[in-house]
């Protein structure tokens, strides 16, 4: 890893957490098997640490879990069996652990896979999410089937692509959960959907087709993908992710839909109404998270193939109205590379108090940066804005922030040994 001194330099690990700076899931008891994944993070009030986990309970199967951590990293002893505990959505299906949302009324919302074999070897995904209080008991009002848990089967001929999940809250208490599903057996013909759910977790039917908001562009069958969710508070909502808008190309874009999930005509561009893209001649571009920012919001992502070593991140500013920021980075995508042979595309990250961004590579080597509010390399961070860690890791990664001027990152190492949940602590 890269370090610098002062030793309380930004960037710097957080040594007094857990060893060095460095958790990994290798805590959790040697009942688990080897693949133990982290697939959501969520800093508690009370600072606490609270993992949505997969763990495989035997051989080649896998539980969705929880793992509760104290704040200087150890497994916390108050918590159910001693730390964490495992569960399925559906039966005795397999299942996995996503992304987590503390509600407004204080329960908690976890998105997650059910896992099916309808042909009795390749798993299907199908999203899923469970709901509890804040004693960790489920809440079985949530759903509407009296468990707590609600599963949204695929339609016919579709697969979920549940890693790439988001959920948010809107300030009505209404749930919003942004996906992606592709044909089954090709994985490139995809449909970016929008699911809005009652604070019940039954489905908004005002919203969509019965609660069901597929994507796609004015007078385009063109495959689509969603990756982020932000509603605002006048009940619109923000979208990001991509889709085909060049020839054989992805191309990254941000759309804006009124509260029935119909294309806002008074954001992008008088030439594509509802939406702003960003394409890059003989490159696919992609937007993989979406922060707000006080001007307006920042696409974060990639320009080039997903497997392309070349692959550059992208950042690129967006006005409250879908303009190109000339703010930030003079109105052009950002560009950043960090390896000529290793893939740089940006996954997620976090808008600090005082405006500056933390943005994370993690597809493949783990690369963190910090730029100032229009999008120059903060060269107080790190090494002249930047650190990495000398880790092959795998998504999904995990940017939020911790309190007391910190922030965590949470990814899969890849290894012999299968996948193995790992959470640094770093100064902010």
């Amino acid at each position: 890893m890269n370090q610098n001194n002062p030793a309380d330099r930004p960037g710097n690990r957080n040594k007094a957490f857990g060893d060095g700076g460095k958790v990994t899931l290798g805590i959790l008891s040697d009942v688990i098997q080897r693949t133990r994944l982290i697939k959501g993070a969520l800093v508690l009030p009370d600072k606490h640490i609270l993992l949505s986990v997969t763990l495989e309970t035997r051989r080649g199967f896998g539980q969705y879990g929880l793992v509760r951590l104290t704040p200087d990293g150890s497994l916390d002893p108050r918590f159910i069996n001693g730390g964490m505990f495992t569960s399925h959505f559906k039966g005795e299906d397999a299942s996995s652990g996503g992304m987590l949302l503390r509600l407004a009324d204080g329960r908690l919302l976890m998105l997650g896979s059910n896992i099916t074999y309808p042909g009795g070897v390749e798993p299907l995904n199908h999203l899923a999410m469970a709901c509890y209080r804040h004693d960790y008991t489920l809440d079985k009002t949530f759903g509407g089937n009296g468990t707590g848990h609600l599963v949204i089967e695929n339609q016919p001929e579709e697969v979920c692509m549940t890693d790439v999940s988001a959920v948010a809250q809107q300030a009505d208490g209404r749930l919003l959960i942004s996906t992606t599903y592709h044909k089954f057996g090709n994985i490139t013909d995809t449909t970016g959907v929008l699911f809005r759910l009652n604070v019940d977790g039954t489905f908004d039917e005002s919203f969509g087709k019965s609660g069901r908001l597929d994507f796609k562009l004015p007078g385009s069958i063109a495959s689509t993908a969603l990756t982020a969710c932000l509603p605002q508070a006048d009940g619109k909502i923000v979208v990001a992710g991509h889709a085909f808008l060049q020839p054989e190309y992805e191309t990254a874009l941000i759309a804006r839909f009124d509260d029935k999930g119909v294309l806002d005509s008074e954001f992008g561009n008088p030439t594509s109404p509802g939406y702003v893209s960003m394409p890059i001649a003989k490159r696919p571009t992609r937007f993989n998270a979406l922060l707000s920012t006080k001007r307006g919001f920042v696409g974060v992502g990639e320009a080039g193939g997903w497997k392309d070593p070349s692959t550059a991140g992208m950042l690129v500013g967006i006005t409250k109205n879908g303009l190109l920021d000339s703010g930030f980075n003079g109105g052009k995508a950002l560009l950043t590379k960090y390896h000529p042979e290793r893939n740089n595309a940006w996954l997620n990250g976090y808008v600090q108090s005082d405006g500056k961004l933390v943005i994370s590579a993690g597809r493949h080597y783990l690369y963190i940066s910090r730029f100032e509010a229009d999008g120059q390399f903060d060269k107080g961070f790190g090494i002249d804005g930047g650190i990495s860690e000398d880790t092959q890791c795998s998504g999904p990664v995990t940017l939020l922030d911790h309190p007391e001027n910190k922030f965590l990152l949470a990814c899969n190492s890849t290894g012999i040994d299968g996948g193995r949940g790992t959470l640094f602590d770093y100064l902010g």
